[in-house]
């Protein structure tokens, strides 16, 4: 029998993200949540970098935002932004060594209202 790849892939990213949201700790976790929930409330869109711009306080383990992003999916705070053909919308990012990072579409966005 031939194993599923595609489950072995995911089995593998989860455990990887479990192991850099331990190494990062429960108290950056929970700030990044609050500083990533915060952010797409104002921003239309949000990408990696965005958030070390805004200030954002880096964990001890640079791979932590992942495991944070994925509950913000999974919160429905926010998707994957795509272009007009279902293609993830992805850039590099200066602060992974220049790696291809998804760009996410904001579901809190809050357009403010002018006096």
């Amino acid at each position: 029998m031939t194993p599923d790849l595609f489950q072995h892939a995911a089995e593998r990213r989860d455990l990887g993200m479990e192991r850099a949201a331990t190494k990062a700790g429960d108290d950056w976790a929970e700030y990044a949540k609050a500083f990533v929930r915060d952010y797409l409330r104002t921003h239309t869109t949000m990408f990696c970098d965005d958030l070390w711009t805004a200030g954002m306080v880096r964990p001890s383990s640079p791979r932590g935002l992942g495991q944070v992003m994925r509950h913000a999916q999974l919160a429905g705070w926010c998707s994957l932004q795509v272009d007009r053909h279902g293609c993830i919308l992805a850039k590099r990012s200066t602060n992974s060594n220049l790696t291809l990072k998804p760009v996410w579409r904001s579901h809190l966005y809050e357009e403010r209202r002018k006096a």
